[in-house]
């Protein structure tokens, strides 16, 4: 199964990859060399969010559910559905209730991926709900 990651470059160009949901998994439960996520959180901590992350653009948008690539045109459309949907509890601001309801979430035989948003306050839970 690949997941889809989808990035705008500085001119607003559409970047799409696919990749191994295997190999996307690992890079989610690891921060990269360049800490993004890391310093996503600790922006977002000290921060009133009034003003924009700077670093938002590095961060690719994973797509789960589908094989999506670029037309002609350069917009996306769906090349294959990969029988996932993302589950998101948000605005949980206990870290004690998040590392619960991952727990949780991880025990039900549908789940694939339970994790922490980028944000540290949501629970995002990956569940197979068909064949792909």
């Amino acid at each position: 199964m690949k997941f889809t990651l989808v990035r705008k470059d500085k001119k607003n160009g559409l970047h799409v990859r696919l990749k191994m949901a295997e190999l996307v998994m690992q890079q989610l439960t690891a921060d990269n060399a360049r800490g993004d996520v890391a310093g996503l959180r600790r922006w977002l901590l000290m921060s009133n969010r009034l003003t924009s992350y700077q670093h938002i653009d590095r961060l690719p948008v994973v797509c789960p559910m589908a094989e999506l690539k670029t037309d002609a045109n350069g917009n996306l459309t769906v090349g294959r559905m990969n029988g996932v949907v993302l589950l998101s509890v948000s605005r949980q601001h206990d870290p004690k209730v998040l590392w619960h309801m991952k727990q949780k979430a991880m025990t039900l035989p549908t789940t694939l991926a339970a994790l922490v948003g980028s944000s540290g306050e949501s629970l995002k839970v990956l569940v197979r709900i068909g064949r792909p």
